[in-house]
């Protein structure tokens, strides 16, 4: 069979967003069904389906929506020549039954109706059946089209409408009393002996209320394919309280690697060089083949307290260097350059084999005092970048730029480490204040870029961009430290009035540096930006919490000005936890949000699912085109808190999420084990280009769960955070 699928998106707003809705919490976990019409409804009504401000009738002839908000509408969509009465069918029976116990003759109730996951409509064309569906709580159909048989015999027309047309998109627009109708421009596809063929195609105007369906030649005796970009996503947990993904990255293969940090003793554990959880809270490795359908290792790492993973980076031969923090006296050390624990809280760094049933070298790096590993970059040749937080004013240093702490809060670090286990440099940066490093990147000289925030107004300022502190209670900082590691190259801080974190780093093959976090600043600086303000709604001035933006700024090389810098935010929190460059220099960033209308562009999820989803975004090279943007969670609090890309163009991200439904494809774990478990998701779209005619057509009628009291508001407070000042 071939398939053309048209995915609706039911959206009453002038814009293509839907606007979010109180729900009860637990909504969302009940999957979107249909009722067989038992006598609950009108007789000529064969199934129905029921959300938050909506209802769905399928009758022989026609489907009819009725919407309430922000105005009652009804529209109906009829299939102009269908078959007089198509057979229509239940298809997946569903656990659940419904009960209409009205009124007080108990002849007139209706009892134990069935529900399905879908209902067809078996030919109605010759050799076209129309199948509706449930997605994430969206309502969605499919045309499905036996070979042979004609697409463009296909014309829909809808009444109760006050008009209909294409928009410059390519989305349906049909304009209601209560306001917009936005139906998306299907994205077709089919897979040809050299890979995938896009197929031309959308909706054409067949009349004032009528629409019909126009598809380029495509071979015929090949499926027709909608494109379904989220490759795999999948849970990774076990039975304890704590399972976070902190990073992922992947390898010129496309084998995805996460870290993290877990207090289960029943992860799913393969091939590791632990089979077991040795303390409290244990580091995790886990690598995945390009499918995700294949766990290649898996394994614990850790001693007998807690220990945590937090970034993790890839050689050329496969093999992974981990950094994050370790209170165990012992923690496993093979050829270790310190062999003893410093303080309470030491950093470490770890060289995990390709196979992933080896440590190759493990070492504590740290003083008497609380040290922290944060990022951790890898040069060609194996030299590995580390670097994090220390408050010791004994913190090993070998070649210093700076030799001691100052201020006595805590300093960045930076060292360096040989492939072979030996440290070539290791330094303090910083000033008077709290100085945070969140990520490190490292460029083909090996001059190390490490991006962070500080509350120092001391700070070692080196041939900066903004020499000053802005204001606020921290400014994002950036510097650069040359190949020797004796000098700073640059260092500067970018902020405004307010909070502003830079929270990773990237750079190309110039040296051009990029920086994504958030920023609670109005006058945060801004150069040929995407988004020039930054959204201020109505609450900034009771709950400041949600006058959080994402930023994403491109540093020139020499660090003194700026290419581009843009906020990237809707109305309520978002920020940028990940960021990554292509070959091609388009720009990769994701993270989190919890913005109904955070703007979204060909994506697999275009609603915000709950309290707060990751979101992912691809971006031209200059900042200006926003390529690809989508929302992916469930109900509840989810975020992306790692963010890798591949030589094709394919995303990878890691984060927690607290959802049940959260969307998983090809997953090696369905569900969640305990209330927040990892995830892992690979997205696919080296296909969409800046201003690809390819849409992919998502979306759906979305509830939206009132905020957890609960729930992370800042970087800061997401938990790999939470351990930084104890």
């Amino acid at each position: 069979m071939m398939t053309f699928k048209s995915l609706f998106f039911f959206c009453i707003s002038l814009l293509a967003v839907c606007p979010a809705r109180a729900a009860d919490r637990d909504y969302g976990k009940i999957p979107l069904n249909f009722e067989a019409n038992l006598g609950q409804a009108d007789k000529r009504v064969k199934f129905l389906s029921r959300g938050p401000g909506f209802g769905f009738f399928l009758t022989n002839e026609e489907t009819i929506l009725q919407l309430a908000e922000p105005k009652p509408a009804t529209v109906r969509m009829k299939l102009v020549g269908q078959s007089e009465r198509p057979t229509i069918t239940g298809i997946d029976q569903l656990s659940g039954k419904s009960h209409y116990l009205k009124g007080n003759n108990p002849a007139a109730w209706r009892r134990d109706i069935p529900s399905y996951a879908r209902v067809r409509y078996a030919d109605v064309y010759p050799g076209v059946d129309l199948v509706y569906y449930g997605n994430q709580r969206q309502l969605e159909y499919d045309f499905v089209i036996a070979p042979g048989s004609r697409p463009d015999q296909i014309q829909l027309r809808f009444d109760g409408i006050r008009g209909l047309e294409i928009d410059g998109d390519g989305q349906l627009v049909l304009k209601t009393p209560g306001g917009r109708i936005l139906q998306k421009k299907p994205a077709i596809y089919q897979e040809g002996d050299a890979g995938r063929i896009a197929v031309d195609g959308g909706y054409v105007l067949r009349g004032k209320h009528r629409v019909g369906f126009k598809v380029a030649s495509y071979d015929s005796t090949r499926p027709l394919i909608i494109d379904p970009v989220l490759v795999y996503s999948t849970y990774f947990g076990g039975t304890g309280t704590v399972d976070y993904a902190n990073a992922i990255a992947v390898d010129p293969a496309g084998n995805a690697y996460v870290t993290g940090r877990t207090t289960s003793t029943d992860l799913l554990i393969v091939g590791g060089t632990t089979g077991a959880n040795a303390g409290l809270m244990d580091g995790f490795i886990l690598k995945l083949d390009p499918k995700g359908t294949t766990v290649i290792y898996s394994t614990y790492f850790g001693g007998s307290a807690n220990d945590e993973g937090h970034s993790i980076a890839i050689d050329a031969a496969g093999n992974a260097y981990v950094t994050g923090f370790t209170s165990s006296p012992d923690f496993p050390l093979v050829n270790a350059f310190q062999k003893t624990r410093g303080g309470g809280l030491d950093a470490y760094l770890l060289k995990l084999n390709s196979a992933g049933n080896a440590i190759l070298f493990s070492s504590f790096l740290g003083g008497s005092n609380d040290d922290q590993g944060f990022g951790v970059a890898v040069d060609a040749v194996g030299n590995a970048y580390v670097t994090g937080s220390t408050s010791s004013t004994n913190f090993p240093t070998v070649s210093p730029l700076q030799r001691s702490l100052v201020g006595g809060l805590n300093d960045a670090f930076v060292t360096k480490v040989s492939a072979g286990g030996a440290v070539v440099y290791s330094t303090y940066v910083g000033g008077i204040g709290i100085d945070q490093p969140l990520s490190i990147a490292v460029d083909r000289a090996g001059s190390a870029y490490v991006a962070g925030y500080t509350t120092s107004r001391d700070f070692p300022f080196v041939n900066a961009f903004q020499a000053e502190f802005k204001g606020g209670t921290d400014d994002a900082f950036l510097f650069k430290v040359n190949a020797a590691g004796s000098a700073l190259e640059y260092s500067t801080l970018i902020g405004g009035e307010g909070s502003d974190e830079a929270t990773r780093v990237a750079v190309d093959d110039a040296g051009g540096a990029y920086i994504t976090g958030y920023t609670a600043s109005v006058l945060f600086p801004t150069v040929n930006p995407y988004q020039a303000f930054k959204s201020t709604p109505a609450s900034c001035a009771t709950i400041p919490a949600t006058c959080l933006d994402a930023f994403i700024t491109r540093f020139a090389p020499d660090g003194k000005s700026l290419v581009f810098s843009t906020f990237f935010g809707g109305s309520d929190t978002d920020s940028g936890t990940g960021i990554a460059l292509d070959p091609a220099g388009n720009i990769y960033v994701g993270g989190y949000t919890a913005s109904f209308d955070l703007p979204s562009v060909n994506a697999t999820q275009s609603f915000i699912g709950g309290n707060r989803d990751a979101f992912v975004s691809k971006w031209t090279p200059d900042g200006r085109t926003l390529i690809f943007s989508t929302y992916l969670g469930g109900l509840e609090a989810d975020a992306a808190v790692g963010l890798a890309v591949d030589a094709a163009g394919n995303i990878y991200i890691a984060g927690l999420v607290s959802s049940t439904n959260f969307p998983v494809v090809n997953a090696i774990q369905t569900a969640n084990a305990t209330a927040q478990d990892a995830f892992i998701a690979k997205f696919d779209v080296s296909d969409i280009v800046a201003g690809s005619q390819f849409q992919i057509a998502q979306g759906g009628v979305a509830s939206r769960s009132k905020r957890a009291a609960s729930e992370p508001t800042r970087f800061s407070d997401m938990p790999q955070r939470k351990l930084q000042r104890r």
